[in-house]
Order: C-alpha cells, then structure tokens, then sequence
C-alpha cells in the first residue's frame, strides 16, 4: 500500500505542505475543543484552563521573546538532521559501501 498523501520533491513544497498539515492538526483540535465544550462534556472554565491559559501565560511572561523561544525549540536539532544526511555522502566519498555504513539494508 503506498502513501496517504503524495510526496513532493523540492524543499519548499515539502514545507508548505508540512505547514498546512500543521495548520489543518490545529484547526481540528480547535473544532473538536469548542465541540465538547458545546455539547457539554467539557465545562468552560477547565476547557480555559487546562488548554488556553497555558498559552496566553506563555505569551504573556516571555513578549515577544516568545516566538524567539518557540523557533529556538523548533529548530534546535536541525544540525544534527542535516550531519546525519551529510555523514552518508561523507562515508561513500571515503569509499565505504551503502551496506558497510547502513548494515541493515
């Protein structure tokens, strides 16, 4: 069976399409909060308290310094992703096979 959702080749579409998943995740998890809060399986006060208060609390103590703070969190390891793409180019320069560096496959 292949994948759900087509695969895309350049960067910035890869991105793009990340982005609107990411967008749609939030979207349906904003929908289905207002939705038990509605049919009354969730009070409003928990429902503030338990998922928005958080957020505004965050934004609130940190400013501005807060989308600082989340891109920081969000791109940390971005280094170690891109040296272990590089580290397999780097290994076949060096004349190591494809089975040598990865034995599994």
């Amino acid at each position: 069976m292949g994948p759900v959702l087509p695969e895309f080749e350049g960067a910035f579409s890869s991105f793009f399409v990340e982005t609107l998943h990411l967008l749609i995740s939030l979207g349906v998890a904003i929908v289905a909060g207002y939705a038990l809060v509605q049919v009354g399986l969730v009070k409003k006060e928990v429902a503030m308290a338990t998922w928005v208060e958080p957020i505004l609390d965050f934004f609130r103590r940190y400013g501005k310094k807060a989308l600082l703070l989340l891109a920081l969190i969000g791109l940390y390891r971005i280094s170690d992703i891109v040296a272990g793409v590089i580290s397999n180019v780097f290994y076949q320069d060096m004349g190591f096979s494809k089975k040598q560096i990865l034995p599994m496959q």
